[in-house]
């Protein structure tokens, strides 16, 4: 990796990711149930030991960012990915996904892997539960339901990646937002990774 960066124009490390929802995306990687299941168990040392797994799992193949934990809230079912959600209630899932990425990134020598949670900020919200459908939210709703998990995730485990959603918030794309991804996250939040 270092000999990639050095050749590279910007010196800017490779980034190998995977999926890590429900375990490497990978044969004979252990694999888990989704969140929403892992949620129903109000178990964070226990998500933590399952993101140490998935970690140390991705690890081994090189794996160098992990796209997970998912800490979105999903509050309509209509959302075809709300399986991938810890569900409604931003508490729990500010718990879980801190513990999740804590496990993720709890290596402590050799190769490292960074949990990546996404999507940043408010997906599951969409219009009428369409995946990429513009959200139309409040700003107290957007810190205090759709934010908290985030918050938590960068402040309890010192969160390394972010990866921002695919809609448009109140009619402006999330993914060039500077006011969402250096005002809210990184200025607001705290956020000094990827």
């Amino acid at each position: 990796q270092k000999q990639v960066m050095e050749s590279s124009e910007h010196h800017i490390p490779v980034i190998f990711h995977m999926e890590g929802l429900c375990g490497a995306l990978m044969q004979e990687a252990t694999s888990f149930p989704s969140g929403i299941g892992r949620a129903s168990s109000w178990n964070p040392e226990l998500e933590e030991r399952i993101g140490g797994i998935v970690g140390r799992q991705e690890r081994a193949v090189g794996i160098t960012q992990t796209l997970a934990p998912v800490l979105d809230i999903s509050r309509d079912s209509r959302m075809g990915r709300q399986c991938e959600t810890y569900g409604e209630d931003p508490a729990l899932a500010a718990a879980m996904g801190s513990a999740y990425a804590k496990g993720v990134q709890g290596q402590s020598a050799g190769r490292r892997t960074d949990a990546c949670a996404k999507h940043f900020l408010a997906f599951h919200n969409s219009q009428g539960a369409i995946h990429g459908a513009n959200v139309e939210v409040g700003e107290r709703q957007l810190h205090e339901i759709y934010g908290k998990p985030f918050q938590a995730a960068i402040a309890e485990s010192n969160l390394r990646g972010v990866m921002p959603c695919y809609c448009s918030l109140n009619g402006k794309p999330v993914s060039a937002s500077g006011r969402m991804l250096t005002g809210l996250l990184r200025e607001d939040m705290g956020f000094d990774g990827v």
